[in-house]
C-alpha cells in the first residue's frame, strides 16, 4: 500500500519551532531525545534544561516549572496548552479521536495523518501502513539536511541506533517503506539504512561500538523482542541500549553520572553535542495518559 505523499508536513514542523522563543529544551532521557535535542541546539541555540521521563520532570540546575512551560519537548507528546512538542509515539485509540487541550504548535508524524492504535500493530506481516517506525531525530534532520555522504561513520552509527530504527527497518520493511515514500521521499540517509546490503557498510560494527560505550555510560540493557522474528548475526547485539533508567529509588548523582556519560559518547567527535549537567533539581513527579478516551471533542 502506497502512503502517498505526505504534503507541508515538513513546513509545519518548521512553523511549529517558529512559535517558540528557542531559548529552553526538554527532552527524553534516551539516545533519540538526547540527538534530538543537540540537533535542534545546534541550530538555535537554546539551552536543555531538563529531561522527562514520563514519570518525573528532572530540572538542571536553577531551572523552574516556569522555564519547562517555555521549553520545546523533545520525543515526547504532552498534553497541555502551554507546553510545545515534537514527538512520535501513537497517541490516538481511534482516528477521530481529538486532544482539544494539546498545544496547537506541536508536531506528530502519527497525529498528522490520523494513524491510530485501531490501525496499527499489524506485526511484521503487515503490508498497510503501521506508526510511524523512526525516531524524532530522523524528522528534525530531514527537515534541514540528512544527505548521509554529510555525516561521519559514527554519526550514522548513533543515527542508525536512535530508537531502534535499524532494526525497524529490517523488522518492519514494508511500513518503513511506506513512511520513507510517502514522508521522507528524497531522504537518503533512510534509504541507506533500508537498503539490504547496509549490513555491510561497516556501519554496523560502528554501531556496535556504541552500543559497547553506551552500556559502559549505564544505558539500560532492556531490549524490546520481536517474538519469533530472530535477528539475522550481523544484528546480534544492537538491539535495547536505548534509555537512561530513573526510577523514585534511583540517586540522582548516580543519574547525572551516568547522564554525563552518555552525552559524552553520543557527543565524542560528532556533530550532537550538549555540555555536561552539573546538577539536578529534586524530581517532580508527572501524569502519564494510559487511556485515552473516544471521540473527545474538539472546541470550537
Amino acid at each position: 500500500m502506497a502512503l502517498g505523499p505526505i504534503e507541508n508536513w515538513q513546513e509545519f514542523l518548521r512553523r511549529c519551532i517558529g512559535q517558540w522563543n528557542c531559548q529552553y529544551l526538554i527532552s527524553s532521557p534516551d539516545v533519540d531525545g538526547l540527538v534530538s535535542a543537540a540537533i535542534v541546539a545546534r541550530e538555535s541555540g537554546a539551552q536543555l534544561i531538563g529531561l522527562y521521563t514520563t514519570q518525573y520532570l528532572l530540572l538542571f540546575d536553577d531551572f523552574t516549572t516556569e522555564h519547562a512551560l517555555q521549553a520545546l519537548w523533545l520525543d515526547h507528546d504532552i498534553n497541555h496548552t502551554q507546553i510545545r512538542c515534537i514527538g512520535q509515539h501513537l497517541i490516538s485509540h481511534h482516528t477521530n479521536d481529538r486532544l482539544p487541550t494539546r498545544n496547537p504548535y506541536c508536531f506528530n508524524p502519527n497525529l498528522y495523518v490520523c494513524q491510530a492504535w485501531e490501525n496499527s500493530f499489524q506485526g511484521i506481516a503487515g503490508r498497510r501502513r503501521d506508526k510511524y517506525p523512526f525516531g524524532t531525530c530522523h524528522l528534525l534532520l530531514h527537515a534541514h539536511d540528512d544527505d548521509p555522504n554529510h555525516f561521519s561513520p559514527r554519526e550514522l552509527a548513533i543515527l542508525a541506533h536512535a530508537d531502534g530504527t535499524i532494526l525497524n527497518c529490517h523488522n518492519y520493511k514494508e511500513n518503513c517503506k511506506i513512511w520513507q515514500e510517502g514522508m521522507f521521499g528524497n531522504s537518503k540517509l533512510l534509504e541507506l539504512f533500508l537498503n539490504e546490503s547496509f549490513a555491510q557498510t561497516g556501519v554496523l560494527e560502528e554501531q556496535r561500538k556504541l552500543v559497547g560505550e553506551l552500556r559502559e555510560a549505564g544505558i539500560s540493557k532492556q531490549k524490546s523482542a520481536v517474538k519469533n522474528h530472530p535477528l539475522p548475526p550481523e544484528y546480534d547485539g544492537l538491539s535495547g541500549h536505548q534509555k537512561i533508567y530513573y526510577s523514585k529509588n534511583t540517586k540522582l548523582p548516580t543519574f547525572r553520572k551516568n547522564l554525563n556519560a552518555v552525552i559524552s559518547v553520543l557527543g565524542s567527535n560528532t556533530r550532537f553535542q550538549l555540555p555536561q549537567v552539573s546538577s539536578i533539581n529534586d524530581p517532580i513527579p508527572g501524569n502519564v495518559e494510559t487511556k485515552y478516551p473516544r471521540n473527545i471533542p474538539a472546541k470550537t
